[in-house]
């Protein structure tokens, strides 16, 4: 991996700058003052990005070179690389963090052996042509038996097609 830069991190703005920006050729003073690095650094960045040195005149570096450059020079790949896997992170993160909020609100009734419920398990769910019936006494009772028909969808999955023909009326 590329050794990172200490003008790494400023790469969103630099870029932002560099894109608003309608100035044809920067010095090494103004590179200085951009990337916020100090003067030997910004002279060996451009001779990197090839700066123009005209007679007489002080040396300069076209912005497009330096827009290319810093878009795609190793150092702001792998820099870029590891932001995008950051947000990837953390959203991932949030969405664990709402998924464990969730579970977190306990279905009064399960227990761990309702984990492995098959269709066969549930006494109180008949499956008709179009219609799906579930007898309950109370909102826990429903509930529990939700979790269950869910429980037993996610381990029989093939015995879905099998409902689900019975009823479209297909039959099997």
């Amino acid at each position: 991996m590329p050794r990172v830069k200490s003008w790494s991190g400023r790469i969103p703005l630099i870029l932002q700058h560099l894109e608003a920006d309608t100035q044809a050729g920067y010095t090494r003073a103004e590179l200085s003052g951009l990337f916020i690095i100090g003067r030997s650094q910004a002279a060996n960045l451009m001779k990197i990005v090839g700066a123009e040195v005209r007679h007489g005149t002080e040396a300069t570096v076209s912005r497009t070179n330096l827009r290319y450059y810093v878009e795609r020079c190793p150092e702001a790949r792998a820099f870029l690389a590891e932001e995008e896997r950051k947000r990837k992170l953390a959203r991932r993160l949030v969405h664990t963090t709402e998924e464990m909020r969730q579970k977190a609100v306990p279905i009064p009734g399960t227990t761990p052996a309702d984990e492995w419920t098959r269709w066969q398990d549930l006494a109180n769910v008949s499956i008709e042509p179009g219609l799906m019936r579930i007898v309950f006494s109370d909102p826990d009772d429903l509930a529990h038996t939700l979790w269950m028909v869910a429980k037993a969808m996610a381990n029989e999955p093939d015995k879905i097609e099998v409902a689900r023909q019975i009823t479209s009326g297909t039959g099997v």
